[in-house]
Order: structure tokens, then sequence, then C-alpha cells
């Protein structure tokens, strides 16, 4: 996978760059000034990210993935991640036929347009083909199975799954051990 030199990821122009990022050469990335990107992010092939982006340390975007901040944004959280071909969104126009919609709409006939934060908490991850809705906050330590519908809030530590996804079990806190072990060992690796 082709990446951006550190150069060139510079050049770009994000409104903040955290150090040790890999960004795919073949992703695509709109509005950079509205984007934030903590340390020890991938963003691998084929993702699109656009709009107002707040990304944590830690983070990984595979393959494939749209992310749309909109205006209110999406805001990634440590140790957190979206795995191939995940939708997450902040922005989007009613269905329901109430007004006219897309990017042609003058804003006297759109009725219905919502733009509401997205929060992805710590040591939570979207599975593949995720999509979550605009205004969802993913608590703590929450994971979704493939195809999850993500419409409503969750509530920490829970595995969620479905169309619209509902919690299925409870996840195990010991991720919160490996991750401060697996950052203090790559910290470590790099001083030496």
């Amino acid at each position: 996978m082709p990446f951006y030199s550190e150069q060139e990821l510079q050049k770009i122009g994000f409104k903040k760059l955290g150090k040790n990022v890999l960004i795919s050469t073949l992703a695509q990335i709109y509005k950079p000034h509205l984007i934030e990107i903590g340390d020890y992010v991938r963003i691998d092939d084929f993702c699109i990210l656009s709009n107002s982006i707040k990304i944590g340390n830690f983070v990984h975007i595979a393959a494939r993935s749209l992310i749309d901040g909109g205006k209110a944004g999406v805001n990634f959280d440590d140790y957190t991640g979206a795995a191939y071909n995940c939708i997450i969104i902040a922005s989007s126009d009613s269905y329901r036929l109430e007004g006219f919609f897309g990017p042609f709409c003058l804003p006297e006939y759109r009725k219905k347009h919502f733009d509401k934060e997205v929060n992805i908490s710590k040591f939570s991850v979207i599975g593949s083909f995720g999509l979550v809705m605009p205004g969802v906050n993913i608590a703590e330590g929450c994971s979704f199975g493939a195809y999850s519908l993500v419409l409503k809030d969750t509530e920490p530590w829970g595995f969620y799954t479905g169309q619209p996804a509902k919690r299925i079990r409870d996840n195990d806190k010991g991720i919160i051990e490996m991750t401060r072990l697996n950052t203090i060992e790559i910290i470590d690796k790099e001083s030496s």
C-alpha cells in the first residue's frame, strides 16, 4: 500500500496533523483544513474523508470507508477504528420526499436535512460495512458486527449487531490494559 510521505502530508493542509500518520495515496481527502489527525493513525486505500473530522491517537480506518463530518463533525476518540467499507456520516438529507434533496437543491426547497455530530468513544470499533447515522454517540468499549446499522446512542462496553443494531452481549474490558501496554511498547521502540 503506497502512503504519503511526511512532507506530502504536510502539504495537504490538515487543520492538525500528528506524528506517525500513514495515509494511502489512494485515499481521497476533501476540505483537509477541517480535518484533525492525531498520532499513530492509519487511513487505507480508497477511503474518503470529507468535511469536519477529528481523529484521535491510535486510530485505523480500513479500506473503502467513507467518513463525512458535514458541519457538525465526526469524532474518533483514541483507540478506535472502522473496518472495511464503513460509512460514518454526520450529515444527510431526509428521503421521505418532504422536500427536495441533493447537491443542487436550493435551501428553500430542502425541508429536512440532518447535520448532527457523531462521536466514537475510546476502545470502540465499527465492523465491516457498518453504517453510523448522524447524531449517534457510541459509548466507550462498543463493537459492532458486520453490516450493523447504528441509528441510536449506545451504552458502554457492549457488542451490537443487526439492522438496526441491538446490544447482544457485554464486551470485556481487558482491551484497556492491552492498549496501555501496546502504547508503552511502541513509544519505547521509538525512543531506542
